[in-house]
């Protein structure tokens, strides 16, 4: 007998409600640099209902899912007797015609855990400021929604870039507006009295740079990413993205200032350190980037010559910015923290005009104490970190030194903390050669002398070299205040025909200056010479080889004779144009880089016995003659330049003289180019000597597998085609490393080395003892010409 139980509920067929269909996300492209937070899920809730109603629409929510049968569903031991297909849950005490649809499922925030990380540890270092990029849910500041159309969303890196640019400077624009307006309120405290640029820096002149120059620039370069990384180039190398390392030298400063009055900023201050941050996260964003472009071009199969060389030239600005934070926290002894009333670290005018100066009162000579505005000193070009003996310390310590274009600021790293020591002006800083990676640093009055200690030739040569700009470029202007001090004392005395008289007195000053560069080249010439024999004596003795007695012979009884009696400009232009039509140069300059290389193979210093004027190394005496040729070469430089002003400023120019002397330098430089490029090349060994001089070269991409390449320069010789591979240092000036490989021409009896690919017409392959090197050009014109080159050479040869 069936044990009774409670009534089975009849069956219902009630129509269903058909459930919200979720929609299909797309799979943007997303490479996790972007700046764009999904907010759809704020817009999802009501803010205008009441927490109880919230709750019981969330609670709904969370309840619908049960809706549907499932296996897993539990079941009670009274239901257990029927089949599972009857069971129908609790939550069926709601009707179901009042059960809320399911909403759609969200699309996924761009900004994963993944992707961050990825970022994260890509580029963070928490020992440099402008390395780092973090990122959060509220950078996009005023942005308050992020359209889910599919045309916004970019598709690639360079679509990110140019939104990623548009949403900076419209964010930028937007906080200036609001948050710069508030330094000039009536109730403003006193520590934020005129402090609007130690605030705020040059944040404006960023804003602007980015809105009149960088994003035009971008937006015309479409999608193609070989021209944007040239824009970047471009605008690095000529100064363009320089704001950055200012808004870095104010940047400790401006926190220190809003962290002392939050109670000012109170209803603004997460807006303000936000606002302070864009510009140390961007240059960052702007690297990764430019990682991106370049993987993505490498999967096409596309030049990233010009992407690599923008990433490097970016890291390296990334890098003096760097530089530039640690700078603005020097101190100038510690003595100066105990003393009430004293300035600590850099010191600011409170005037409008940003300022940065340094005060080093306690220094130890009198004439180095005069407060110094590092904004006058001209750009921060470089850094260096080197050991250094200083002399008025008497110890040694480890040292950063700062290059700015007038002023050379040594500090000793304590802790990772930097201290000043010392600094040289450009009117009298000067150096001395002691030993192989050893210069000595001192005034001309030898009062300060520091001696630096380099792990590297490069780095030593460097420093050298930068002083020497130092150097150069206080004498011209020296010469320029010269002058300008005539031109104002002229114009003092003018009369009624006073312009005519202005115009006259200028032409006349630059008259007497190119006059005055005159005499400076011919005093550089008898000085050459004089050098040239000392050092002949001290390496060569009395066994002179034939190609260097030519080398001195020519600027001893011909150069230096000509310079001293052709006064007058026209003729200087007549006297090299002749030197280069009647091939007075080239034969001596060609017999000696055929021969200097294994004529001093095995000559090496001796520093015991070095006398005045001796170079300290083989290299830089084989290179004494060349280094010449470039005086001569900015000896007209100078002049175009001078003649050009003036042709600006609207005076009297003889046009005529002008065209012949840009037309001299033109000609002139492309000598020394070539002269300078069989030099670097033949100095790397005899097997390249034996390839003959140079007749065309251009530069290329050895590709080492299917993802890397070597940047490299490719020759045609004479006899051989050879391929060296380069490095570029920090002014982007190539050194040749080591020669990858000789492609030795046969003429018509042989077969060629080269052969075209077929894979790509901006490739060519080269096969050497069966062994094939990938050649990529930066274009397709540029792999023809230098085909037709390669080809008429080779079938030259007999």
């Amino acid at each position: 007998m069936k044990k009774k139980g409670p009534p089975t509920p009849p069956k219902t067929y009630r129509r269903l409600d058909k459930p919200t269909p979720i929609p299909q996300v797309n799979k943007f492209y997303d490479s996790g640099i972007s700046e764009d937070v999904d907010r759809s899920s704020e817009r999802c809730i009501d803010r205008s209902k009441s927490v109880r109603e919230l709750r019981e629409e969330f609670t709904k929510i969370n309840f619908i899912p049960m809706r549907i049968s499932s296996p897993k569903l539990s079941v009670s031991p009274q239901q257990s007797v029927s089949s599972t297909k009857s069971v129908s849950p609790k939550l069926s005490v709601w009707p179901i015609s009042s059960i809320p649809p399911k909403p759609p499922i969200l699309p996924k925030p761009t900004n994963t855990k993944k992707q961050s990380e990825y970022c994260y540890n890509d580029c963070y270092d928490d020992s440099n400021t402008y390395d780092a990029v973090s990122f959060s849910d509220s950078e996009e500041g005023f942005y308050d929604s992020v359209s889910n159309d599919e045309s916004d969303h970019p598709r690639n890196a360079v679509e990110e870039l140019l939104q990623n640019e548009r949403k900076y400077v419209e964010r930028l624009q937007y906080y200036i507006n609001k948050l710069v307006p508030l330094m000039y309120q009536h109730n403003i405290s006193n520590g934020l009295r005129f402090q609007k640029n130690n605030v705020f820096t040059n944040i404006e002149s960023i804003q602007a740079m980015h809105h009149n120059t960088f994003l035009p620039a971008l937006e015309s370069c479409g999608n193609d990413a070989e021209n944007i990384a040239l824009t970047f180039m471009q605008l690095i190398e000529n100064g363009t993205f320089y704001c950055y390392v200012l808004y870095a030298l104010n940047k400790h400063k401006s926190e220190k200032i809003c962290d002392a009055n939050k109670d000012f900023f109170k209803h603004a201050y997460s807006d303000l350190t936000q606002f302070l941050l864009e510009p140390v996260q961007r240059l960052p964003r702007y690297r990764l980037l430019l990682k991106e472009m370049g993987k993505e071009a490498s999967r096409n199969g596309t030049n990233i010559a010009a992407l690599d060389k923008a990433e490097r030239l970016l890291s390296r600005l990334i890098e003096l910015a760097d530089a530039a934070v640690n700078l603005s926290d020097i101190l100038p002894f510690l003595e100066v923290q105990n003393q009430p009333g004293r300035s600590l670290e850099l010191n600011y005018h409170k005037d409008l005009p940003l300022t940065l100066i340094l005060r080093p009162e306690l220094f130890k000579n009198a004439a180095q104490r005069d407060p110094i505005n590092l904004l006058n000193q001209g750009k921060l070009e470089d850094y260096l970190e080197l050991k250094i003996y200083d002399y008025n310390e008497r110890r040694r310590y480890q040292s950063k030194i700062f290059l700015f274009e007038n002023l050379l600021l040594y500090t000793e790293i304590i802790k990772a903390k930097l201290e000043y020591r010392g600094h040289y002006l450009d009117s009298e800083v000067n150096c001395t050669i002691e030993e192989t990676l050893k210069l000595e640093v001192c005034s001309k009055c030898c009062t300060q002398k520091i001696e630096v200690h380099f792990d590297t030739f490069s780095k030593l040569k460097f420093l050298e070299d930068h002083i020497e700009k130092m150097r150069r470029r206080f004498r011209r202007s020296q010469a320029e205040e010269l002058i300008n001090e005539k031109q104002r004392h002229s114009q003092e005395t003018l009369d009624s025909k006073g312009n005519t008289r202005q115009k006259v007195a200028e032409v006349q000053d630059t008259e007497w200056y190119i006059r005055e560069l005159q005499r400076s080249l011919v005093l550089n010439q008898q000085q050459f010479c004089d050098v040239l024999q000392v050092n002949y004596e001290y390496y060569l003795g009395g066994d002179v080889p034939e190609s260097f007695r030519g080398i001195y012979d020519l600027h001893r009884e011909r150069i230096l004779p000509d310079l001293t009696s052709s006064i007058a400009l026209d003729n200087m232009c007549d006297l090299f144009v002749s030197y280069l039509a009647e091939n007075v140069l080239a034969p001596v300059y060609n017999d000696y880089l055929r021969e200097f290389k294994m004529a001093t193979e095995n000559i090496k210093p001796d520093y015991n016995r070095m006398a005045p004027g001796v170079t300290y190394r083989v290299e830089d005496f084989t290179c004494l003659c060349i280094k010449q040729l470039k005086v001569y070469c900015d000896f007209f430089n100078d002049v175009c330049a001078r003649m050009a002003e003036d042709s600006a400023a609207n005076n009297r120019v003889d046009l005529d003289l002008f065209r012949k002397v840009a037309s001299t330098q033109k000609e002139l430089d492309q000598f020394v180019h070539n002269t300078e490029q069989n030099f670097e090349l033949f100095n790397m060994g005899r097997q390249a000597v034996d390839c003959g001089l140079v007749r065309y070269s251009e530069a290329v991409q050895l590709q080492v597998d299917n993802k890397t390449t070597e940047e490299c320069r490719l020759f045609i010789n004479e006899l051989a085609a050879v391929c060296v591979s380069v490095q570029r240092n920090n002014r982007n000036e190539e050194h040749y490393r080591q020669i990858i490989f000789i492609d030795k021409f046969r003429g018509r009896s042989g077969p060629m080395g080269m052969r075209n690919s077929k894979k790509t017409e901006s490739r060519l392959n080269f096969v050497i003892d069966n062994f094939k090197y990938k050649i990529i050009f930066s274009n397709q014109q540029v792999t023809e010409r230098f085909r037709q080159q390669y080809i008429t050479n080779f079938v030259l040869v007999k």
